[in-house]
């Protein structure tokens, strides 16, 4: 309760102004509750009694780094390790800051030798598997959380973080064991029940996925990601109405979340809704323009509408984007067939084709466009195969 130890540190300090370990503890106090100022002129105060108190150089470069003042951290967590170069508690503090910098390399060097001097040193074992994670080398992250386990078999955040790298490996059945673990060791924790919908979402077991998402949303009732998630799930079982709630909750927590107004366009597409829809797929545009999918979406509503001009826009744009999309071709054949320009119609049936040439609506479309045309022969063959 470091609200209640701080008026008693208060009367220490003054009965003893000259008590470094009053000063560091007050400061502890204070950064517990993220009084980030106060406790670094606490430390300041400890520090300057004692010039090498380490423990005080390595609270308050922490609390530097919680302010966002990484710079700082480092420079107390350097001096610490340079007035004991044994101090493995400040080898893993500097490994922090380094990965909260993004020099996850330098991160790792420093966790290397906080785990030299201490083997035991389960926090270290457990960051340089995040820094590891963070290099996509999931098969040392998972080592090393391999090691944190067995130092401390109820690390719930070891067992979850080392279940999202299996994830990451396709391991789905050993990516559920350990969420499910950390669930059992912490059932409060929201992104472990987020995690293990997706794993079940991954695997198929819908309902599974829907279960979790509830709960996460139970216990974190702003988590965007959970919202959208549940709502792809959703959408997967045809329930459009309760798909566009959740896509809608995703957007209010995290308005520029371009994948929800997409996704929310979709279902919005197939209750019919081709109004909805177009201006849902805009905002997606806006907040990402290099998505082929997105452009392919509005072009295939806008061809719906018979607003062929803006779809042959829209499916130029997905194919400039991706110039292997079978199925814009085929939709943007579509639209100049109803433009009446059948020969660039078959063009882009043929590179639909050619791209897919097991395409059966490609070639369907293309017969279709031959007929037109009047060549019967081509069409046959088109239809036949």
């Amino acid at each position: 309760e470091p609200d209640r130890a701080i008026p008693d540190y208060d009367r220490a300090i003054k009965l003893n102004p000259n008590d470094a370990v009053g000063y560091e503890s007050r400061g502890l106090a204070y950064r517990d509750i993220r009084d980030y100022e106060h406790a670094i002129q606490d430390f300041d105060q400890a520090i300057k009694i004692n010039p090498k108190y380490i423990l005080a150089l390595n609270d308050r470069g922490i609390a530097f780094a919680a302010r966002g003042d990484v710079a700082r951290a480092i420079q107390d967590f350097d001096e610490a390790i340079l007035i004991d170069p044994r101090d493995a508690f400040g080898y893993n503090n500097r490994g922090l800051a380094y990965r909260n910098r993004g020099e996850v390399d330098r991160a790792i060097k420093d966790y290397d030798q906080a785990v030299l001097l201490n083997s035991n040193y389960v926090l270290a074992y457990y960051n340089r598997g995040n820094a590891y994670y963070d290099k996509r080398d999931y098969d040392r992250a998972i080592e090393d959380y391999n090691h944190a386990i067995r130092l401390d078999a109820k690390y719930a955040l070891a067992y979850y973080d080392r279940g999202v790298a299996y994830f990451e490996k396709h391991n789905y059945n050993q990516a559920l064991s350990d969420l499910t673990q950390a669930i059992k060791l912490d059932p409060k924790d929201a992104l472990s029940r987020y995690n293990r919908g997706i794993v079940y979402a991954a695997r198929g077991e819908t309902d599974r996925a829907i279960a979790d998402f509830d709960q996460a949303i139970k216990r974190d009732p702003k988590n965007a990601l959970a919202f959208y998630n549940r709502g792809l799930a959703l959408a997967r079982k045809g329930e459009e109405d309760r798909a566009v709630a959740d896509f809608s909750q995703a957007i209010k927590f995290d308005p520029k979340n371009a994948n929800a107004y997409y996704n929310r366009g979709l279902a919005y597409r197939a209750r019919g809704d081709l109004d909805r829809a177009v201006a849902d797929y805009d905002e997606a545009i806006k907040f990402n323009a290099k998505d082929a999918g997105i452009f392919f979406a509005r072009g295939d509503a806008f061809f719906k509408q018979r607003t062929y001009d803006n779809a042959i826009a829209d499916l130029n744009q997905a194919i400039n984007i991706n110039p292997a999309y079978t199925a814009a071709f085929n939709v943007r054949g579509l639209a100049y067939s109803a433009k009446g320009d059948s020969d660039r119609a078959i063009a882009d049936f043929d590179q639909a084709v050619r791209i897919d040439p097991k395409s059966a609506a490609a070639l369907s479309n293309r017969g279709t466009a031959y007929l037109k045309k009047h060549e019967f022969p081509r069409a046959i063959a088109d239809f036949d195969q």
